[in-house]
């Protein structure tokens, strides 16, 4: 997943991520996300899906993760697997 905004929301940092549809990514509560040597533990998500008319070509991902033993966020353009 490819990050591409970070938002806060109440009190919360939400990354926000894209990935390809035919990826079929999806996220699960205490996975852990990896970008170089910094982890994140996903707190909550939330999935966005494109409309209905076309073959969808990505997906979008909403995150509330927590870092693992640093006190930074991922950054726009990180990808985290």
């Amino acid at each position: 997943m490819k990050v591409y905004d970070l938002l806060s929301f109440k009190g919360q940092i939400v990354v926000c991520g894209i990935s390809l549809w035919i990826d079929n990514i999806k996220h699960h509560k205490n996975q852990v996300l990896t970008c170089g040597e910094k982890q994140w533990k996903i707190i909550d998500f939330s999935r966005m899906h494109p409309g209905c008319f076309a073959e969808p070509k990505e997906r979008r991902h909403m995150l509330i993760v927590e870092p693992i033993k640093h006190n930074t966020y991922p950054i726009k353009g990180d990808i985290l697997v």
